[in-house]
């Protein structure tokens, strides 16, 4: 390769870097060993850790024994199957739990194929669900401990759901049977307030 060409993948490499950096999801990469080759500052944030003190270790070196045993499954999976789409829950070192769903896909190239194309790691994209779990949990007590019937848990409900998608006007109507260019209004909110 020629210096001009070095120069050229550097620029490449670099630009790569920096644009992954600025994604609004976690990214990582580890090796067939566990070991992230890199993590993005959003997946290191998960780990309540600077990006730069993640790579070169594994998840053992962050996580309790039972989550390192269940990633370890699910990274197996991947390299068997090259899919997988979790949904977990994750407790950081400061005990604060969050839901994050986590994409991964087989890496058969990196950081490069062996002769026999034998997969070398796994990359990973990890966003935080948090809301939408705690949204679900709370629409699922609601339920369960509401005596509300009829019109009054339907509003119970649209005032909650428009809090919750911080809508600040919400319109819900049923267009009329007969007449297909008319919609009969059923109820209107506003920030909330039905």
């Amino acid at each position: 390769m020629t210096s001009a060409q070095l120069v050229g993948t550097a620029v490449h490499l670099d630009s790569l870097l920096s644009a992954a950096n600025q994604l609004s999801d976690g990214l990582f990469i580890k090796d067939s060993q566990g070991r992230y080759l890199f993590c993005n500052p959003v997946a290191a944030a998960f780990l309540q850790l600077p990006a730069d003190s993640i790579v070169g270790r594994t998840d053992a070196d962050f996580l309790d024994e039972e989550m390192v045993g269940a990633t370890r499954l699910r990274e197996r999976n991947v390299v068997q199957t090259g899919l997988a789409d979790v949904e977990l829950r994750l407790v950081g070192i400061n005990g604060e739990t969050r839901w994050i769903q986590i994409s991964r896909n087989a890496l058969k190239e990196f950081p490069a194929r062996d002769s026999a194309g034998k997969i070398t790691g796994v990359i990973g994209t990890v966003r935080d669900i948090t809301p939408q779990h705690v949204a679900e949990e709370t629409v699922q007590q609601l339920i369960a401990g509401s005596d509300l019937t009829g019109e009054s848990y339907f509003q119970s409900m649209l005032s909650f759901l428009c809090r919750v998608c911080k809508a600040e006007y919400a319109f819900v109507g049923r267009k009329r049977p007969a007449e297909s260019l008319l919609v009969e209004t059923i109820s209107v909110s506003h920030r909330g307030n039905v």
